[in-house]
């Protein structure tokens, strides 16, 4: 346990020290994560995710990601390894999230692997794909068909929303839909992330 919390504060005491051109973020993610990033320069950055489930913190989850993100004329690339645990320690989780996307015109499609390793839980290997299209400069709408897991456990689910991007804010309402069987769950939440 007190290994987790020394990578944790050593992450975070490496992410203060940067380039110039470096910017914090804050944001919100599936109603029940909180997150702050640290953009090193145009390609990289560190974040730390911090769950808010209703428990106690020792069943809190923290993950550290660690991002890579490239544009190539319309092609875009983004690579995320990270690694989270419980507080009290009962499961670790670890992978990567790699996306790529082309831009075409208005349209952007968009595919994401996700390999995750949870030690509960074992391999998964996920994925989504997504659509995305401007309707004007500051509001894309989108639609998803995706298996990584929006809390811990792997769901198939088609995800519907739209992305409103304005300076350095964005707020994104999502209404996500179960695809498979015997899951009724239909989850309305909004991410959002504010950059300073």
């Amino acid at each position: 346990m007190k290994q987790y919390r020394r990578i944790l504060l050593l992450s975070l005491c490496l992410s203060l020290f940067g380039a110039a051109n470096s910017q914090v973020y804050l944001g919100y993610r599936n109603a029940r994560h909180i997150f702050a990033g640290y953009n090193i320069n145009k390609s990289f950055s560190a974040e730390v995710e911090h769950s808010l489930y209703a428990e106690k913190f020792g069943f809190q989850r923290v993950r550290l990601y660690g991002n890579y993100q490239s544009d190539f004329n319309n092609f875009g690339l983004k690579v995320s390894p990270y690694f989270g645990t419980l507080w009290n320690g009962d499961y670790q989780d670890f992978g990567a999230l790699v996306a790529a996307s082309y831009t075409l015109g208005r349209f952007t499609p968009a595919f994401t692997a996700n390999p995750n390793y949870d030690t509960q839980l074992k391999f998964k290997f996920n994925y989504s794909a997504l659509l995305s299209v401007k309707v004007i400069k500051e509001l894309d709408i989108f639609g998803e068909f995706t298996t990584v897991p929006e809390y811990r456990i792997s769901e198939k689910r088609l995800r519907l929303g739209c992305d409103f991007h304005v300076g350095k804010l964005s707020a994104c309402p999502i209404v996500s839909l179960p695809v498979e069987d015997g899951v009724k769950s239909v989850r309305v939440y909004c991410d959002f992330r504010f950059t300073f």
